[in-house]
């Protein structure tokens, strides 16, 4: 006999054994019971949330000759046929290749015939936002005075592709994503029945990469027996769905702790080695710095974390290696790394650049980002400006707020390159009090160089449009006007894109081609 997948063999027979969507479980279950009901149901939902399994267990519901507290038996003549599906009065109709008009003619023609062998006709159109608006139309006169022997179901993931004139006279059930813990007790289940040897961290995986689809599980779990006839763990399903196991991740997170660039580089350049995805890394990485936030600010949100004990210990013990500030700045810097990835040509520089940029934060320990005023020595008689405001009594999150935006006064000194980089966080904070748009342009940029009182900063390649944007007269001028209150001298600022070696290669070539082989360097 042929293999038949996991998702087909347990796919639901009745109400009860929907996987997490209790509140449309009961509710059919109580219309049955009463007899209430409807010409017409529209399921929608995410994929394999139960929606078609719950049209056909409604169809033998309704059909069944020995029908139960509004269950269908699963033994009468009625149910053996159509669990094997051999039911003449059950009609699934995919409208993605049944889209058109004449096929809904067709079907307006064939709902006027009684049922054969049962009390009502059923009518399942799956995926029914593909039809098109002149099928709908067609459809709609039919859903309105329906025959009394007809009932039609529709299914669909895009329930806002469907005209309101065909939501209005359907009853709708909104199907939700399965949770984590459900789809795992359901693995569970299968597991032990079916006698597999699955390790329940790799369960939990599992569950958390279908995505709160019931059906991507079963497949998922079905594709990694295949792989292995032995117990199936973490590492299988590293290897399967190109990710990486969460000691690597812990590892990374330990090494960007310690400030450890040397250990973080050989790590990416053997997930590289490894042909592993390095986007999905970056979303997994992401994914577990947000679990260490949660960890670290609230017991209570670790235990809705849904994941196994021994992780919540690690995940817990390296919480305590950041302060919270630096976790939220930290996981800011690889979320935008994340990002940039998706468009980036080169992932894996972009990848470890915003690990060097997380380690930049997380060095500084327990109090996040070191303040610039720990950078800059006053003066003798020198205020600041927070020592210098009068004191007045505010509450917990306004004085929280002012913290944040303080901003020092340097010395009045000739300003040094190393001093504008110490104070460039302040200068960024005046600008984004002043012009959200002009910071958001200029914290790309990165201050590499001092010459004559102009300020040379360094911009990725990616931002030419940040690097034109700060040359343009308002935000120029506004940047100047920051600088000369930050540092009490007259600067300027100019944008330069930083250097790509294989381009200045080949501008070299093309020189040394037209001069001959002389003497030359590239000044950036």
């Amino acid at each position: 006999m042929a293999y038949i997948a996991l998702y087909r063999q347990w796919r639901p027979q009745s109400f009860d054994a929907v996987v997490g969507q209790d509140h449309i479980s009961r509710t059919l279950k109580n219309a049955i019971k009463t007899n209430r009901i409807v010409h017409a149901y529209l399921f929608t939902g995410p994929r394999g949330t139960g929606k078609t399994s719950t049209a056909k267990i409604l169809a033998k519901a309704v059909n069944c000759l020995e029908p139960k507290d509004g269950e269908a038996c699963n033994h009468c003549s009625s149910c053996t046929r159509i669990n094997s599906g051999t039911y003449m009065d059950i009609v699934e109709i995919d409208a993605a290749s049944n889209r058109g008009i004449d096929e809904i003619r067709d079907l307006r023609e064939k709902v006027k015939y009684a049922p054969v062998e049962g009390k009502y006709k059923i009518y399942i159109i799956d995926e029914v936002h593909m039809l098109t608006t002149e099928a709908f139309n067609a459809l709609l006169k039919t859903l309105e005075e329906p025959p009394k022997h007809v009932i039609f179901i529709l299914a669909t993931t895009e329930p806002y592709k469907i005209p309101l004139t065909v939501l209005s006279r359907c009853q709708q059930f909104d199907f939700k994503r399965i949770g984590t813990r459900y789809i795992v007790e359901k693995l569970k289940e299968i597991c032990a029945e079916e006698s597999l040897p699955v390790n329940e961290n790799a369960l939990q995986i599992i569950a958390k990469k279908a995505e709160g689809s019931m059906r991507d599980a079963l497949s998922l779990l079905d594709q990694c027996l295949s792989f292995s006839e032995n117990e199936i763990t973490e590492e299988i399903l590293a290897s399967i769905l190109g990710t990486v196991d969460r000691d690597f991740i812990k590892n990374i997170v330990q090494a960007l702790n310690e400030k450890d660039y040397g250990t973080m580089i050989t790590m990416i350049d053997s997930l590289i080695q490894e042909g592993k995805d390095i986007r999905l890394f970056a979303h997994d990485l992401v994914e577990y710095l947000r679990n260490l936030i949660l960890v670290k600010i609230s017991s209570q949100s670790a235990h809705k974390l849904d994941l196994p004990d021994n992780l919540l210990r690690i995940l817990l013990a390296q919480s305590k290696m950041f302060s919270t500030d630096a976790l939220f700045q930290i996981l800011e810097v690889l979320s935008e790394g994340e990002s940039q990835l998706k468009f980036s040509t080169q992932p894996r520089i972009t990848l470890e650049l915003s690990l060097i940029k997380a380690a930049g934060i997380a060095g500084k320990g327990e109090k996040g980002f070191a303040e610039p005023q720990a950078l800059i020595k006053k003066q003798p008689g020198q205020k600041t400006a927070a020592s210098a405001a009068k004191k007045e009594v505010v509450s917990p999150e306004a004085e929280e707020a002012e913290k944040e935006d303080q901003v020092t006064e340097p010395k009045g000194a000739e300003p040094s390159i190393d001093l504008i980089k110490s104070c460039w966080k302040n200068v960024l904070a005046l600008v984004k009090k002043s012009n959200r748009s002009t910071h958001a342009y200029l914290m790309e940029g990165e201050p590499v160089e001092l010459k004559d009182r102009e300020i040379i900063l360094l911009f990725h390649p990616q931002m030419k449009i940040h690097m034109e944007k700060i040359g343009e007269p308002a935000n120029k001028s506004l940047i100047e006007k920051v600088l000369l209150e930050v540092f009490k001298h007259k600067l300027t600022v100019q944008g330069t894109m930083a250097y790509t070696p294989d381009e200045g290669d080949k501008l070299l070539a093309e020189v040394k081609e037209m001069f001959g082989d002389v003497d030359m360097e590239i000044i950036e």
